[in-house]
């Protein structure tokens, strides 16, 4: 496969489309800030969230799914595209961001999946993903690093996908933007109505002196 080297690369919307549910499912779900008993005693809440987050902490599924999509989008992504000189498969970058967000962006763009990716072999750097970083240090840096069966199954995953939609076997989705609302402009306001001059009482015409004189002496009659 060919591909086309740039300078900083940036995940389209059907990569972050394929990357958040599958990062949702890697990490489960917890709406409460706990210790994670795989990363020393972490703190961590949401998605696997362990930025920002204090203990105690909770918080609803939507806020936390909100989170994790800018996360993904605005610092993983943002952060492998400093190393990622191609334009990879939608697919393939989604689980590229999947990748860092468990292992770290400073690992995923030192990790061999990025120098085959880099070099124009896109499948050998999905295949690069099994057994990359599959073990944990539960009792902190500097200890024993073991093996966690959980981590083998997700890097199983991540290259599986990584491949099928490198193969074309897999299709991303089409994501089409929300629709574009025109707002009209309002119609210039309407000259105001002539107001309507108070009805003039129709007066009698005045009557000469004489007439108003004889006029009398007809009463008087």
């Amino acid at each position: 496969m060919s591909v086309r080297k740039t300078g900083i690369t940036v995940a389209s919307a059907a990569a972050l489309a394929i990357a958040i549910p599958a990062v949702q499912k890697y990490e489960g779900y917890a709406p409460t800030v706990v210790p994670d008993r795989l990363a020393g005693g972490l703190p961590t809440g949401g998605f696997g969230e362990t930025e920002g987050v204090k203990l105690g902490e909770t918080h609803d599924k939507a806020y936390w799914s909100a989170r994790l999509a800018k996360r993904l989008a605005d610092d993983y992504d943002a952060g492998i595209g400093k190393c990622i000189k191609v334009d990879l498969p939608d697919g393939v970058r989604a689980m590229a961001i999947s990748t860092a967000y468990n292992a770290g962006i400073a690992a995923v763009c030192k990790s061999p999946m990025v120098a085959k990716w880099n070099a124009g072999d896109i499948e050998g750097g999905c295949k690069a993903i099994r057994g990359w970083r599959i073990c944990s240090r539960p009792d902190g840096p500097g200890t024993p690093c073991i093996v966690v069966q959980g981590l083998v199954n997700r890097r199983n995953d991540e290259a599986a996908k990584c491949l099928g939609y490198a193969r074309g076997q897999l299709k991303p989705p089409v994501v089409t933007p929300p629709p574009k609302i025109e707002i009209a402009e309002a119609p210039p306001p309407a000259p105001p109505a002539p107001s309507k001059a108070a009805p003039i009482e129709a007066k009698p015409p005045a009557q000469s002196g004489w007439v108003a004189f004889w006029s009398w002496l007809r009463g008087k009659a």
